[in-house]
């Protein structure tokens, strides 16, 4: 699977969470000048392993759902914003219970709840909604 299928940019995060920047460790931020100039953003380590955990949980439904039967792949933006963001606070907490374990909780639940009732529009021109799993054509 190729990185960065789903678009998500760092307004998409900053959308969800305007201090998300302060979640990224200071080495990463420091060297984002030679990230920016290889053509990466400060958010791909991050961006990537959520597309990843997306995509195979995509793969978990009873009918399982590729990234080529999506219709548009924008559809998943939200999606993957709520992961990274999820991902981003994991990495920061310092003690159970924390502002860091508690905003990554939050953004779980963000990403699990939006996953549950997301009606996915797909090729075939059929809907999929994956809470009720149904699927209407």
């Amino acid at each position: 699977m190729a990185d960065d299928l789903i678009p998500c940019a760092e307004t998409d995060l900053k959308n969800k969470e305007w201090f998300v920047r302060n979640k990224v460790p200071q080495e990463h931020r420091d060297d984002e000048n030679n990230i920016l100039a290889n053509g990466g953003t400060l958010y791909d380590l991050w961006l990537e392993e959520a597309e990843r955990i997306l995509v195979n949980d995509l793969l978990k439904f009873g009918k399982p759902i590729r990234l080529e039967d999506i219709e548009s792949l924008a559809q998943l933006t939200d999606l993957k914003a709520y992961k990274t963001l999820e991902l981003l606070f994991r990495m920061n907490v310092k003690e159970e219970n924390d502002v860091n374990d508690k905003r990554s909780i939050y953004f779980m639940g963000l990403y699990q709840n939006e996953l549950a009732a997301l009606p996915l529009k797909l090729q075939s021109g059929a809907q999929i909604v994956m809470q009720t799993r149904l699927i209407r054509c």
